[in-house]
This record gives C-alpha cells, sequence and structure tokens, in this order.
C-alpha cells in the first residue's frame, strides 16, 4: 500500500528511546515512566521538567506523527483481510464440490474402460449403447479435470491474496502497537510533569486540567449508572428480582446514551489538554525535531464507553 511507505520510512528513523518496552495498544500499555536523572529533585518546578524532558517530549511526538497513519490503515486492513478469507473460505466449498464431481467422473470413465464390462455389452447386441456411453463419459470426465484445474488455479490467486493481506495486517499491527505505546508514553510523560498545580505559570493548562477531572469523574459515574442498570435487566431477565424489565430497558438506554456523551465530552477535553501541554513545551523549550503542527490523532472515546459484549438492548 503505497500510504505506508512514508510510515515506514519514518519509523525506520525514530529512536528506540522513544518507543520504550510497550506490549498493547493505547491505555492498557505499560509506558516506561521518562527518566529525568538518577535521583530527581523533588523541588524541582514545572518549569524545570519541562526543560529537562523537553527532548524526550519531542521524540514521542515524531514518533506519534511518523506512525500516524497506522491506527486507520491497520482498521481498513482488517476489513480487507476479512474480505479475503470470506473469498477463500467460500472458494474452497466450491472446490470441495468440483474434486467430488471429478471422482465421480473417474469412477464412471474406468467403469467403460473395463474389457469386461464392454464385452458383456457386445454380447448383448449392445455396442451402440456402450460407445454412447464411453464417450459421455469421456467428455464429462474431461470437463471435470478442466473445471478442477481452473478452481485449483483460482484457489491458489486467492490463497496468494489472502497470505498477502494477511502479512500487510501483521506489519500495520506492528506500526499500530508502536504507535499507541508512544501515546501511552506521552501521557506518563505529561502526568510527571504536570504534577503539580499551575494556576500562575501555565493557566490554560490548569483550567482544562481541571475540567478534565470534572469530565473524566462524570465518566465514572455514568459507567457506574450504566452497569448498575445492566445488571438489574439481567437479573430481571434471569426470572429474579422485583420490577418491570421494559422500564428497565428504557433506563439502561438511557444510561448507555448518557455515557456515550460523557465518554465523547471526556475525550475532547482531553484532546484539548494535551494540545495544551504541548503548547506549553513549545512556548518554553520549543519543538525541536518534532512537527509543531501535530496534534491528537486518535480519538478514544469509544474506548471511554466501550459495552461488554452482552449490553446490546433488544
Amino acid at each position: 500500500m503505497t500510504t505506508l511507505e512514508p510510515v515506514k520510512a519514518g519509523l525506520a528513523s525514530v529512536n528506540d528511546a522513544a518507543i520504550g518496552d510497550h506490549s498493547s495498544l493505547g491505555s492498557s500499555a505499560k509506558p516506561n515512566a521518562p527518566t529525568r536523572s538518577a535521583n530527581p529533585n523533588s523541588t524541582d518546578t514545572t518549569t524545570d521538567r519541562i526543560i529537562q524532558l523537553a527532548s524526550t517530549n519531542s521524540e514521542i511526538l515524531v514518533t506519534l506523527a511518523d506512525t500516524r497513519e497506522a491506527p486507520g490503515a491497520l482498521f481498513a486492513s482488517r476489513i480487507e483481510l476479512g474480505g479475503h478469507r470470506g473469498a477463500f473460505d467460500e472458494h474452497q466449498k466450491h472446490l470441495t464440490a468440483v474434486h467430488n464431481r471429478t471422482s465421480d467422473a473417474v469412477v464412471e470413465r474406468e467403469k467403460y474402460q473395463s474389457s469386461s464390462r464392454q464385452l458383456v455389452y457386445r454380447l448383448g447386441c449392445m455396442s451402440e449403447k456402450f460407445d454412447d456411453g464411453a464417450k459421455d463419459s469421456e467428455q464429462n470426465h474431461e470437463t471435470a479435470r478442466r473445471e478442477q484445474k481452473e478452481a485449483e488455479d483460482r484457489r491458489a490467486g486467492l490463497q496468494k491474496n489472502l497470505e498477502g493481506a494477511d502479512q500487510r495486517c501483521k506489519e500495520l499491527e506492528a506500526l499500530a502497537q508502536v504507535h499507541g505505546a508512544a501515546h501511552a508514553r506521552l501521557d506518563a510523560l505529561y502526568e510527571q510533569v504536570f504534577q503539580d498545580p499551575t494556576p500562575n505559570d501555565y493557566p490554560e493548562q490548569e483550567l482544562l486540567r481541571k475540567d478534565y477531572d470534572q469530565k473524566l469523574a462524570t465518566l465514572y459515574g455514568a459507567k457506574e449508572r450504566h452497569g448498575a442498570e445492566r445488571e438489574k435487566r439481567i437479573t430481571l431477565q434471569g426470572g429474579r428480582g422485583d420490577g418491570d424489565v421494559n422500564t428497565v430497558r428504557r433506563a439502561e438506554k438511557e444510561a448507555a446514551e448518557a455515557l456515550k456523551t460523557a465518554a465523547r465530552e471526556c475525550e475532547d477535553v482531553r484532546q484539548a489538554l494535551e494540545l495544551a501541554r504541548e503548547r506549553v513545551f513549545e512556548s518554553v523549550a520549543g519543538f525541536g525535531v518534532a512537527p509543531p503542527a501535530y496534534s491528537d490523532c486518535c480519538n478514544r472515546a469509544d474506548e471511554n464507553d466501550l459495552q461488554p459484549p452482552d449490553a446490546e438492548i433488544n
């Protein structure tokens, strides 16, 4: 895929220190905490930490920019892989049927190649019938062998497509993993740098941090409410407890909508807070080699309002 070439080229130049040691995506990754020094000074100010960790911030942003296309490309690649796998599996069924027809044609052809069968027909004065049957069996055999060859060639092509799509998907999974690990590492770095209130030095960051804390609390509350309503429904559907199941279903739907709204609002503020912190780094230490136009590329709202498999309400 040509759109991945800049991603792969950029990844090759990424410093290993900017990636860290991660084995999963997003918030589930466990980032190596950015290190300021062997014995961090507890009296360091936020500005001190920004200066000390400016190069780390720049490296992480470069990693994110170099791999930013990977998550979206991976999503599309998985859809493509599913299509190729479905086509291959469907053709495999067709090939099995073709093989069965070929086997039947071989058996029928062998019957007419039997000298004893031929003798029986001729002794019974049915030579013409035998010749017609032998001719038909030969034609059926040739047709079946041709169909089998075509089906096997088609299978080889589909298998090649499937293997190619699978390889592309694996490459993109590796790139997306690097991207997700970089997001987790940036989160950890900003938590470390902005661990103290900054109402005077960086007021925009402080206001957004407080707003994010509030939105996060709202999100947790929405999750708890939705979970409680879901448990009520499951209990009632299992024949336990008292109450009207339709009323509980409506309440669960309302809770689910509230959860989605809270997740979207929380994510909007999180992105704004991250960008504000990037601007703080730029104003204090500059971006270095990181692209100044970088903005958050991964929306986490879907992760925040992720529903369990049986949460669908009928």
